[in-house]
């Protein structure tokens, strides 16, 4: 299996997964199941396969966690790089 970082992922990358529920890769992406936190039906973390991750920008991210009822990401993530990413989207 390719790694992520073989795809061309890195952490804190934002992806959708292939549900298609918006995710932020949270740590190491030299592995085939990179660690995401994702904001989908509920807001959880772990393990996905990453050949069925699709790079989006930080505006789909958000727009997309939005259409699942997560308007307040800042508040709830559980990734300082993620709120570090969302902080400084904000300025």
């Amino acid at each position: 299996m390719k790694t992520a970082k073989s795809l061309g992922l890195k952490k804190g990358d934002f992806v959708l997964t292939g549900l298609g529920f918006p995710g932020f890769l949270s740590q190491d992406a030299h592995t085939a199941t990179p660690f995401i936190e994702v904001f989908g039906v509920a807001h959880e973390s772990g393990s996905c396969y990453a050949h069925s991750l699709t790079k989006i920008s930080i505006d789909e991210f958000i727009t997309i966690a939005a259409s699942f009822g997560h308007s307040h990401l800042e508040e709830v993530a559980y990734s300082p790089l993620l709120k570090k990413a969302l902080k400084e989207r904000r300025k």
